[in-house]
């Protein structure tokens, strides 16, 4: 058989048609749609075991101070000594993110809020019913 030079049927092609690069688009599209919501739930997984852990420090620091005064502190800020000398803690953690704040509450608990989750630094979690 001839190849004629105009019929296309003897030249190797160089490069992707348009068609399969739409469809690898397409794909990819499709993949990183699905795999989304799954990157998604880990970001806010990870924030609320830094709060926990956060918390946790926070109430260490918060019972040592019970033991050396003999009563708890009744403000974050009196865990923190500037100078190094009688401090708890270097200083406040801050949270992982913009809408959590922690509490200090009665005998030493410190609470925040998270996605409707309320932790706290006894180690106990509950869902909040308050709609923002």
């Amino acid at each position: 058989m001839e190849n004629y030079k105009g019929s296309g049927l003897g030249r190797k092609r160089k490069g992707f048609m348009l068609l399969e690069l739409i469809i690898v688009v397409a794909i990819v599209g499709i993949l990183s749609a699905v795999a989304m919501p799954d990157i998604l739930g880990m970001t806010n997984d990870a924030k609320a075991a830094r709060i926990q852990a956060d918390l946790s420090a926070i109430g260490t620091a918060s019972e040592m101070y019970y033991v050396k005064n003999g009563e708890y502190p009744t403000a974050l800020s009196q865990l923190v000594d500037t100078t190094g000398a009688n401090g708890y803690l270097k200083k406040i953690p801050e949270p992982p993110d913009k809408s959590v704040t922690y509490t200090m509450g009665s005998k030493g608990e410190v609470t925040a809020v998270f996605n409707s989750v309320t932790y706290s630094s006894y180690g106990t979690t509950s869902t909040s019913t308050q709609q923002s």
